[in-house]
């Protein structure tokens, strides 16, 4: 599912929660992550199954915003793994991990 961010700050955070929200699951069931290379993140390093896992993928947005909101989501409980948080990223993307 695409998010269409912007400037505002509020906005996008509830844009993000409201997604979460209609996607299932608690917080810590999503990964938050930052990218250049959308296809690269999901496919390769996260092997996401696009039919059968929930996705969050926004349009390109100024790093300032993707800074707010990652922190933000990490505060409500989303996981992070700062060593995949890629330099010039434009992107912010959110999948569920499934918990089995």
């Amino acid at each position: 599912m695409y998010i269409q961010i912007d400037t505002n700050y509020v906005e996008t955070l509830v844009k993000f929660q409201n997604l979460i929200c209609s996607c299932g699951g608690p917080y810590y069931q999503w990964y938050v992550g930052l990218t250049r290379d959308p296809e690269h993140s999901f496919t390769d390093i996260h092997k996401i199954d696009f039919n059968n896992t929930h996705w969050i993928l926004s349009n390109k947005c100024s790093p300032a915003i993707m800074r707010y909101a990652k922190n933000i989501l990490i505060t409500l409980g989303c996981k992070f793994n700062k060593e995949l948080d890629m330099r010039d990223s434009d992107r912010i993307y959110l999948y569920r991990k499934e918990i089995k």
